[in-house]
């Protein structure tokens, strides 16, 4: 799927990454749509990150999606730096929304921010 462009490709790629758990019997696995797609965190996270290596501005909706409160953490600052690379003004926005809603600050949080600053011709400092 990570190597297909179609749209239905990265839709079935936001449905893996996107997918609540479903744990009724024990086991953990990834739904859509009353299906089981996987029984691994891993298939999750696969997901994510290939929908992240997508940088087109017709994958700014997967990509915000991954910048969910139930989205894999490890997948923001993938998701985060792709949105950048489409660099619309709508693309930053969602940047920035995500940054600010940000408990907790890392380095690639004030990078991105800097990035959209930079775009948006905004000098930080002296």
């Amino acid at each position: 799927l990570a190597a297909r462009p179609e749209a239905e490709a990265t839709g079935a790629l936001l449905g893996l990454a996107t997918a609540p758990p479903d744990r009724r019997d024990g086991e953990t696995y990834a739904t859509s749509g009353g299906h089981r797609l996987s029984g691994s965190a891993p298939a999750r996270e696969a997901a994510s990150l290939a929908l992240a290596e997508r940088g087109s501005a017709r994958d700014l909706t997967p990509l915000t999606a991954l910048l969910g409160p139930d989205s894999w953490f490890g997948a923001h600052e993938t998701a985060v730096q792709a949105l950048l690379r489409i660099g619309t003004e709508e693309a930053h926005e969602h940047v920035l929304a995500f940054c600010f809603g940000t408990k907790h600050f890392y380095t690639w949080h004030v990078g991105a921010l800097d990035a959209v600053a930079a775009a948006r011709g905004v000098r930080l400092g002296p």
